[in-house]
């Protein structure tokens, strides 16, 4: 029988892996909106909740079929000042965006297969203009594998992408403590527990 372990109602981790008072939420003049796989969503070590807490203009969806859901479709006919974090063919610099900063940017959170199909799937955000960019250095993502040294954990991407934004990117930097905090937990029990 497994023991029950109090949880935090705010980032629904245990309390003893509580990174909240790592979040003091901060203001941004673009809206972030989070689109999150319904599988990543029960995955305890995500990073878009712990990002959509520590960001005050922000938001998080969890959807299986994007197209169906209305914030979706809202977001897609909202025009060229939203925009879709997606690296890639076709993806734009942030400081190269044609129609200047976004008010809203769109974030895929999920494995990157599932990020992949998600927007595949999903004609809705196929029409939004697409942000990439290389980050300045390689993710600190150690408790999953990533497949590639470029690719960031969501809240190492939003991170960098809002600095570029807003040209402000130690505004930014907090948010990385609550991660860091995860990370650094999450490898001290893998080392610690006895059995693999």
């Amino acid at each position: 029988m497994l023991a029950y372990r109090p949880t935090c109602h705010r980032c629904l981790r245990p309390k003893s892996h509580c990174y909240c008072s790592h979040l003091t939420p901060i203001a941004s003049r673009t809206r972030v909106v989070f689109l999150q796989h319904p599988r990543e969503h029960r995955m305890p070590i995500g990073t878009a909740r712990m990002t959509n807490l520590g960001l005050a203009n922000s938001e998080l969806h969890v959807a299986a079929d994007l197209d169906c859901h209305p914030r979706v479709r809202a977001l897609a006919d909202a025009g060229p000042h939203t925009v879709l974090l997606f690296p890639g063919p076709g993806a734009v610099e942030p400081w190269a965006l044609p129609d200047g900063p976004p008010t809203t940017l769109v974030v895929l959170d999920g494995t990157w297969i599932q990020a992949r199909k998600m927007l595949e799937r999903s004609e809705q955000l196929q029409r939004l203009t697409r942000v990439g960019f290389m980050p300045d250095a390689p993710g600190a993502y150690r408790i999953r594998r990533e497949p590639a040294a470029h690719c960031l954990a969501t809240v190492e991407a939003v991170v960098q992408v809002l600095g570029r934004l807003e040209n402000d990117p130690d505004r930014f930097a907090p948010l990385l403590r609550a991660f860091e905090q995860m990370v650094e937990q999450q490898l001290h029990f893998k080392t610690s527990r006895p059995n693999p």
